[in-house]
């Protein structure tokens, strides 16, 4: 069934993996910059992102058997700005986010108990392999003080961390961004609201990796700086994606200035994301070539 969603929308699909592919491999040791050596540390994790944006619109055509969903939650994921910059470095959690997502795909198309508990010990075996510095693997589970340890849960499902300020990779991170772009709340949250409106208990049991991700990653000793949080990255974007769609569907039935104000919207939408490919390409690599030494850009 899912594949046959996805080869009834072919153009598209088409488009948005030529898309994430222009954005993830063009000029990948020059942006940020890293010299012709970092190409090869970089492409595993280019490969990996796109890898991943197939993978995720796989989990959500499976899931909800809605076409413009799956489209919309594929170039979402290909938009995101944290999913760009973590596709265009050496970034473990990129690849560890692959494994978990394969994953998810096969436990959604398959039955068999022993193969399920299968495959979640070789997903946690490759999950060890290709994310080494996942803090858990080498650091005794140890809870910092209850105040620090809820500021930190707080902070990472701020509307500051999620829209204004991400500063979880703060060696060669954006920092003066979101994980999601501000122009994009008002589409989040009316995501979030939708999906709320038709949860159910599969819905509750889908969102439990999300909780463990946020706790593991509020727990880590080095905290802000680690990426364990970007783990959980497909679910902004489906939430995102549901309020895009959610928006198309009330599109269709309002007035012609209610049409207007939402092109205009979106117009700012689209602003939003040249600006940030012109900080990403110009300030955020200016920075990296200002700030950290060449020795130390191994990422």
């Amino acid at each position: 069934m899912t594949i046959r969603l996805l080869k009834n929308t072919l153009i598209p699909l088409t488009g948005i993996l030529f898309l994430s592919a222009i954005i993830r491999l063009s000029f990948l040791e020059t942006y940020p910059p890293g010299g012709p050596e970092s190409l090869g540390l970089r492409m595993p994790s280019a490969i990996a992102g796109i890898g991943s944006i197939v993978l995720f619109m796989i989990v959500v055509g499976r899931l909800t058997r809605n076409k413009l969903l799956t489209l919309i939650s594929g170039l979402v994921l290909t938009l995101n700005p944290w999913h760009i910059e973590q596709s265009r470095v050496q970034s473990e959690v990129m690849l560890g986010l692959v494994v978990l997502l394969v994953m998810l795909v096969i436990l959604l198309h398959v039955k068999n108990k022993i193969f399920i508990a299968l495959t979640l010990c070789g997903a946690l075996l490759i999950f060890y392999l290709v994310y080494p510095s996942f803090w858990l693997f080498h650091s005794i589970f140890k809870l910092p003080p209850l105040t620090f340890y809820m500021q930190n849960v707080f902070k990472l499902i701020s509307i500051e961390f999620i829209f204004f300020k991400n500063d979880t990779f703060w060696s060669g991170g954006l920092r003066i961004l979101g994980v999601l772009l501000p122009a994009t709340l008002p589409l989040f949250f009316y995501g979030v609201y939708s999906s709320i409106k038709h949860w159910s208990g599969r819905s509750t049991l889908l969102l439990i990796p999300a909780i463990f991700i946020l706790l593991v990653a509020a727990a880590n000793p080095k905290f802000p700086e680690g990426r364990e949080f970007f783990l959980i990255t497909p679910y902004l974007a489906y939430f995102l994606s549901v309020g895009i769609s959610e928006t198309f569907k009330i599109y269709k039935n309002v007035g012609i200035w209610f049409k207007v104000m939402a092109v205009l919207y979106f117009a700012v939408v689209l602003y939003e994301h040249l600006l940030f490919f012109h900080l990403y390409t110009v300030h955020y690599s200016g920075r990296i070539s200002g700030e950290i030494p060449y020795a130390e850009r191994n990422f």
